[in-house]
């Protein structure tokens, strides 16, 4: 009897993997078509970088870094500045933006704390150094959630442009008509020194619901999980080493732990693995595919966007290699902070891209699925 049901068992269990996963539409063809540049008209003059955001209560948000109001143009007098900034994204029209602030300057996004304000106070004018926060990963909201959850990198910045992480902040994001509402639920999470869990991107576990925090370290992508009402309790953090979940974090050079590695090719062809894992990207469930994807830049300044997905429907199992998804125009300097953003459309068959031109522009592209 116990044979039978083990085998009963086992049957039930991979024709749920089958449901599950599919290959019949992989690997992917698309189109790729450019949609223009990401702005608000009633914020005419405002110019920042970086992005990445995702969908909250019904409405797609971009979480910004540095952030520039001016009196007219990118070259004319700074009015005013602020370390990031959040803008609403129209789903039907996703380069059309709501910022929220006053006199034509958006608000700062996510608030710092006191003793971060008074480093600030302390070091611009005399040593013209920093606290920045400057949000580079995905959004996500738990199932049967209304408030969304980042994880963000705090850091100094001096004038030269040299920054050093001190340690990630986890935020919780609500939104209404007149704009988001943004609180440090985490005030220090991960430190300098340790692998930034959640710094790369972050999503939700299609199979029980639980947050994935993927860090670029080392050599490669890797991942740590924790259950969404104890995400504010870093003991309650797992990790995976390539075998198992584990309450220890792997190394940040252990190859074993990685998901999958991220190689960088020169032009003439040479490839080796990039010692960041990937600069900047998303990793998500694709309800097209039925399977991870993970879309990304890798860190070679080539304007490219990478994309690879899991093989068998899991985000620790095997992953297919990687692929050229759609190389973006350069401006006067090379692009950089490539995001993807599946929230503005559900099925998955389109994909929202947004990336940084020329240092202060935000540019989108849709990709179609066939």
């Amino acid at each position: 009897m116990p044979t039978h049901r083990s085998s009963l068992l086992g049957l039930l269990l991979a024709n749920y993997s089958s449901a599950l996963f599919t290959d019949s539409i992989l690997p992917p063809s698309f189109t790729v078509e450019e949609i223009g540049m990401a702005n608000d008209t009633a914020f005419p003059n405002v110019y920042r970088d970086g992005g990445g955001g995702g969908l909250v209560n019904g409405k797609n948000i971009i979480v910004y870094s540095d952030t520039s109001t001016t009196s007219g143009g990118p070259s004319a007098s700074l009015r005013y500045f602020t370390s990031n900034s959040i803008a609403y994204s129209n789903t039907q029209n996703p380069t059309s933006l709501t910022d929220f602030g006053s006199n034509g300057a958006p608000n700062l996004g996510v608030p710092f704390q006191p003793n971060e304000s008074a480093f600030t106070t302390a070091n611009w004018n005399t040593k013209h150094e920093r606290i920045a926060i400057w949000p580079g990963s995905s959004l996500i909201t738990p199932a049967y959630q209304t408030t969304a959850i980042g994880f963000y990198p705090i850091l100094t910045v001096n004038g030269s442009g040299y920054t050093n992480l001190l340690y990630t902040s986890v935020v919780a994001v609500t939104v209404s008509s007149t704009g988001p509402m943004v609180e440090r639920t985490v005030p220090q999470l991960f430190y300098a020194g340790e692998i930034i869990y959640g710094g790369f991107s972050a999503a939700v576990s299609n199979i029980d619901g639980n947050i994935l925090l993927f860090a670029a370290a080392g050599n490669g992508v890797k991942v740590a999980r924790v259950a969404p009402t104890e995400y504010t309790d870093r003991t309650q953090y797992t990790y995976w080493t390539g075998t198992n979940w584990s309450q220890t974090p792997p190394s940040a050079d252990s190859t074993t732990a990685n998901i999958f590695s991220v190689p960088v090719c020169s032009l003439s062809g040479d490839c080796n693995y990039f010692s960041a894992g990937g600069s900047s990207g998303d990793i998500f469930y694709s309800p097209y595919f039925k399977t991870w994807l993970a879309v990304y830049f890798d860190g070679f300044p080539d304007n490219t966007f990478r994309f690879r997905y899991s093989l068998d429907g899991q985000v620790t199992g095997a992953w297919s290699d990687q692929m050229d998804l759609y190389e973006t125009v350069q401006g006067n300097t090379f692009n950089y902070a490539g995001h993807a953003y599946p929230g503005y459309d559900q099925t998955g068959k389109t994909l929202l891209l947004s990336w940084t031109y020329e240092g202060e522009h935000t540019k989108m592209a849709q990709v179609t699925f066939k």
